[in-house]
Parts: structure tokens; sequence; C-alpha cells
């Protein structure tokens, strides 16, 4: 489990939302 890829993905994520 690589939590940076997961925290890249959760910030982009909220990126595409704002």
């Amino acid at each position: 489990m690589n939590w940076k890829r997961i925290m890249a993905a959760q910030y982009q994520y909220s990126n595409e939302n704002f």
C-alpha cells in the first residue's frame, strides 16, 4: 500500500472538484 500514491490521488480528486 503506497500512501503517497493515495495522497496524490486524493489531492487530484479534490482539485477536480473545486
